[in-house]
């Protein structure tokens, strides 16, 4: 009996052991170096230029961890080919006096006429980041796919998920840092200041201005206490572009992936739009949605569309303007 407790109590030891060297190498994942150079990219991530229009460098700075200026020791690599559609990678490094090394991107999209007449499926994902954001930017990488991520406040955790979103190009856009309506709501300055808390967390992951806004709900939302068309004049006197849906995915509802897939599909052949801006979500758990993004993508290639991610160039889809 006594053998049987002492090997018991061995066991329960090795599985604690187990389970915080685990924790300890997933905390390690999730880190974010301090001590490295940042980078500010002026402008957006992603720039679409028509075929043979020169590309400008909208600018950059950088800074040590100190705060000291470095900009003057950044080097740009690129193959762009202005001559040449097609998808191009700026490449920004920069190095400290330590030796410590940031490198980051930006992408240029070469389009041809025809390419800029084409129909473009724009794809959104609100109430991120979660655990099954990883599992989408996956796809849209294997893809070649940009998106539009409309964050929430998260678990710290989940910093290496917005880090990512912009490092590979898609736009991080601000939902919301509470997501409680009747708090955002309650007046202008309540939903200032909500914003103001999300932006600020954002940027300090991103080191970049984040300026596109989605409204909780929509700017059409019926649970805003405040007048919208006063709110919204407020948001973009102070330089924010806001963007709703004209294409819902459904998939907040209990539904399945081939459902979710069958709603867009049907509303992109029945409305016929020239800018489709798809309403999707990254909440926790929310795999349905996960496995219908590929069918989704496949669907838009095979039918001729462009997929692109928002910037303050994208034709505005608003419910209320």
């Amino acid at each position: 009996m006594k053998k049987i407790i002492v090997l018991s109590i061995i066991i329960i030891f090795i599985l604690i052991i187990s389970i915080f060297s685990l924790s300890e190498k997933e905390n390690i994942n999730y880190n974010i170096d301090n001590d490295k150079p940042i980078i500010n990219l002026i402008g957006d991530k992603t720039i679409k230029l028509k075929l043979g229009q020169n590309f400008i460098e909208p600018g950059y700075r950088a800074y040590d961890k100190n705060g000291i200026d470095i900009t003057k020791n950044v080097s740009v690599v690129n193959n762009l080919n202005i001559n040449k559609s097609g998808n191009y990678k700026l490449t920004y490094k920069v190095s400290d006096k330590d030796g410590n090394t940031t490198i980051t991107s930006r992408y240029i999209d070469i389009l041809s006429e025809v390419d800029m007449n084409k129909k473009t499926i724009y794809l959104t994902f609100d109430d991120g980041p979660s655990n099954v954001t990883n599992d989408i930017l996956n796809i849209l990488k294997e893809e070649n796919v940009k998106a539009t991520f409309f964050v929430i406040n998260h678990d710290s955790k989940y910093d290496y998920l917005i880090k990512r979103e912009f490092e590979d190009g898609h736009t991080v856009g601000l939902h919301s840092y509470t997501h409680k309506y009747n708090t955002i709501y309650k007046s202008i300055d309540s939903y200032i200041y909500d914003l103001n808390k999300i932006k600020n967390k954002v940027e300090n992951i991103i080191h970049t201005d984040v300026n596109i806004i989605r409204f909780p709900g929509g700017s059409s939302n019926t649970i805003s206490n405040i007048n919208m068309r006063k709110l919204i004049k407020e948001i973009t006197n102070d330089g924010y572009y806001y963007y709703d849906w004209n294409i819902s995915s459904f998939d907040t509802s209990h539904i399945s992936s081939k459902r979710i897939y069958n709603k867009i599909v049907s509303q992109l052949n029945r409305f016929n739009y020239t800018t489709n801006i798809i309403l999707m979500h990254d909440f926790q758990n929310n795999k349905k949605t996960v496995k219908a993004l590929r069918n989704i993508i496949k669907y838009g290639k095979e039918n001729n569309y462009n997929f692109s991610n928002i910037t303050k160039y994208t034709p505005f889809v608003r419910h209320i303007n």
